[in-house]
């Protein structure tokens, strides 16, 4: 983007390696982010990276100044900033630390400040997975199981990325995989399970072991991509067994409107009992109708099909993306300011514009139109979704 944040000459520091890491930070962050989220949000982003800079050069990390980093990297999480993007940061800002006079202190001191910045992406990326409220006599035994498995990996993890790794917390879930094993009625859970634990158990003792922050950041992120798939799995297993319950629309891989009530109830349910904002983005493929008409259905279905994939890679883990139906879509966004949400939805049009479906005739294009609304009022969530399908309609 080559472009600098106005005022990034704060007066907190003059130091002119306070002055390089500002521009570093702002650059880094905002090259991805479209000129008009910029422009209406700088002056609130610029805030975040004098706080954060200001952290290492005039303040000592206590709990307090902590509590603040932690509260701050929850702000830069719900206006749509990556922690990729963060890790991009950091890794910039270490040769600027280097060079300065008390380098080694101001790097240990990033090291635990980036340690809180990106705290919320993995904590709410596990809380984010409680266990859903399934009712069933005949699957009653699984779904006790399943819950208490689901509740022992998140409580495991979360103490270890505390740093206060609880060994009671170790036993107890080494003692329900294994438990599974003795049930015959279980054993293919435990079949499936097993490897998944394993690998858990190793990156786990890796971790334990390794001093250097951005390799221990990616053990960290690996636990995290591995123990939501492991909550995820466990989920997958109970619906599986579960056959009645189908949530996933097959041509786009998304989530179906059967499975939109559900996700709002409990998605809103998570905001308001953290007290977090929650956006919403609709989708419509422009000239939907022209695309059949003209390539015909097969080609209309890649479109949609491409359309579901992008929005998969273009969203966190923690969003849910739904085919509402035909063309249609919604994102919901936990934890995501209106602005936070601009930035997906620009995301998302972005990469679909740039994207090419190969046919008979040579290659199409397609385009979308979004519209993004925050929640206002957690009663009537149908409200905001409503504005959001009027801002598309005016994009239109």
């Amino acid at each position: 983007m080559g472009r600098q944040v106005k005022s990034l000459h704060s007066h907190e520091s003059t130091d002119v390696h306070a002055l390089k890491l500002r521009n570093i930070f702002a650059n880094l962050l905002l090259k991805e982010l479209p000129e008009e989220y910029i422009a209406r949000y700088e002056h609130k982003l610029n805030r975040r990276i004098n706080a954060i800079i200001g952290t290492l050069f005039e303040k000592e990390l206590d709990s307090k100044v902590l509590k603040k980093l932690y509260l701050v990297g929850k702000s830069l999480m719900s206006m749509g900033i990556t922690d990729d993007m963060l890790i991009d940061v950091y890794k910039e800002l270490k040769n600027i630390l280097l060079e300065h006079p008390r380098g080694e202190t101001l790097l240990l001191k990033a090291r635990e400040a980036m340690k809180m910045l990106i705290k919320p992406y993995i904590l709410y990326d596990i809380f984010n997975l409680d266990t859903e409220d399934i009712k069933s006599e005949i699957m009653t035994n699984y779904i006790e199981i399943i819950s208490r498995l689901k509740e022992k990996y998140t409580s495991h993890f979360t103490s270890l990325i505390e740093g206060r790794e609880i060994e009671s917390l170790r036993e107890a879930v080494q003692k329900a995989v294994e438990d599974l094993k003795s049930n015959h009625q279980t054993i293919p859970l435990y079949e499936e399970l097993y490897p998944y634990d394993r690998l858990y158990w190793r990156l786990v003792s890796m971790y334990a072991q390794e001093t250097d922050f951005e390799k221990s950041y990616e053990i960290l992120k690996e636990m995290d991509r591995l123990v939501i798939g492991i909550l995820k799995f466990l989920d997958e297993f109970l619906v599986r067994i579960l056959s009645n319950l189908a949530f996933i629309d097959p041509l786009t891989g998304l989530y179906n409107r059967n499975f939109m009530y559900n996700a709002l109830r409990k998605e809103i349910s998570m905001c308001r009992r953290y007290n977090l904002p929650m956006s919403f983005v609709v989708i419509d493929v422009d000239n939907f109708k022209e695309i059949n008409d003209t390539y015909g259905h097969s080609i209309g279905d890649r479109a949609l099909s491409t359309l579901g994939s992008i929005i998969r890679q273009s969203v966190r883990s923690h969003d849910v993306p739904i085919r509402v139906g035909g063309e249609e879509f919604l994102i919901i966004l936990p934890n995501t300011s209106e602005e936070g949400g601009f930035v997906i939805a620009e995301r998302i049009r972005k990469n679909v514009e740039e994207c090419k479906i190969d046919c008979i005739t040579g290659f199409i294009s397609f385009t979308i139109s979004a519209g993004v609304s925050q929640l206002k009022d957690y009663e009537k969530p149908e409200e905001s979704i409503k504005k959001a399908d009027e801002a598309m309609y005016f994009a239109k």
